[in-house]
Order: C-alpha cells, then structure tokens, then sequence
C-alpha cells in the first residue's frame, strides 16, 4: 500500500500545469496576503503538495499556556477542525470545498489528536486511490 497522498497531484489536479500553478498562486498570495493567511491555510498548501503536515505544527511550550490549559498539539488540531470551513480564497479557486472533501478521507480523524494532548503518529491514512474514497 502507498501513503494516499501520493497520488494527490495526479488526481485532484488535472495537469502537471495546475500543480505548478497552484504552488505559484500560493507564492503570490502568501506575499500579497499574509495577514489573511491562517494555519488552516498552511496545512491545505502541505497536504496538496504532498508533505507531512505535521511539520507546519510544533507543540506549545509557553508554560502560562500549559498551566492555562492550553494542549501543546491544540493548533493543530484547531487547524484540522477549520479544515471544511476555511477561507479558501487565497487560493484563487484553485482549491474548492470537494476537493478539501475527498482529501479530508486521507487525513486522520480529530479523535486521533485527544483533543490536542498529542499529534497522530502518521499523516495519512493509508489509501491506494482517491477512486476508493469518492
């Protein structure tokens, strides 16, 4: 079996070319928009370049945080809850609703993260294609 993500660019991008220009449309707006980008916002660009997501993530060490009750992983796990609900202009429809839909199949579920206590062990659920998830 292969990591589902693999077979992302192929599948939810039509041509090599849309992926190019998804990665430079992320370039442009990041510049333009930073204000407006989130951590939501990274972890969509991660996942459809086919990197681990877990890497956009460190957890908190702020000891007022902790003792606040913050969760070291909660960023993360606040990320994947924004998922379905992002903003998605910034990336110039080049990433709509159905495509985060299918992807989210790939991701692990929020029970996983314990409310943010931990980060999954894998970034992806392993899927040989996105046919057996649609």
């Amino acid at each position: 079996m292969m990591t589902a993500i693999e077979n992302t660019p192929k599948e939810l991008f039509k041509t090599k070319e849309q992926y190019l220009l998804f990665i430079n449309t992320w370039k442009q707006n990041y510049k333009e928009n930073k204000d407006k980008i989130t951590s939501t916002h990274f972890l969509i660009y991660s996942i459809f370049r086919n990197k681990d997501w877990r890497k956009c993530f460190t957890p908190c060490t702020n000891k007022n945080k902790i003792n606040g009750g913050h969760k070291p992983y909660y960023s993360a796990f606040n990320s994947f809850f924004h998922l379905k609900y992002s903003d998605l202009s910034v990336f110039n429809g080049m990433i709509t609703k159905e495509m985060i839909s299918v992807v989210m199949n790939y991701l692990p579920n929020s029970t996983e993260f314990d409310s943010g206590n931990m980060i999954p062990s894998s970034p992806y659920k392993n899927i040989t294609s996105l046919k057996e998830v649609a």
